[in-house]
Formats: structure tokens, sequence, C-alpha cells
């Protein structure tokens, strides 16, 4: 089976709250969400990866006014909630 053939999770990681460069760091994710999204892959969006607290997804996307694909959008959950 070729790559092209295949469907592929791209990892992306949302902002961390304690950045100091937010406005840099929500650039990066814009540019790699829209890479992801015009390649044909799907966005894997963490939560709070490494247990660091990390802007939301869905939070940075409507902030960002970013278009997505529906079906190319996977939130990864990483965090215990009880």
């Amino acid at each position: 089976m070729s790559v092209s053939q295949r469907s592929y999770h791209i990892e992306i990681i949302p902002p961390k709250q304690d950045t100091q460069k937010l406005e840099a760091d929500l650039k990066q994710f814009a540019s790699k969400l829209d890479r992801v999204m015009n390649s044909g892959f799907t966005a894997s969006i963490t939560d709070n990866a490494m247990g660091l607290l990390a802007f939301q997804g869905h939070e940075c996307i409507e902030e960002l006014r970013l278009p997505v694909k529906p079906e190319q959008i996977l939130i990864h959950l990483n965090t215990c909630r009880p």
C-alpha cells in the first residue's frame, strides 16, 4: 500500500498556557493545522501533552477563525478527568 493510499494522524500541540510567546505559538499552530488540512490527513490535537497545561485546540481554532474540515479533526485527550 502506497503512502497516498493511507490515512495519517498528525499530532498538533496547541500553545502552552504559560508561554512567553503566545502570538508566535498561535501562528505556528495555525500554520501546522493548515498544512494538515491541505494534505488531506487528520489533525490529532492534544489537550495537555506531557501534563503541561495548554490551550484547548477548539479554543485556538475558534479564536483564530481557522478553516477546518470536521472529518479531518481528532481531539486527542491525554488528561484523565474525574
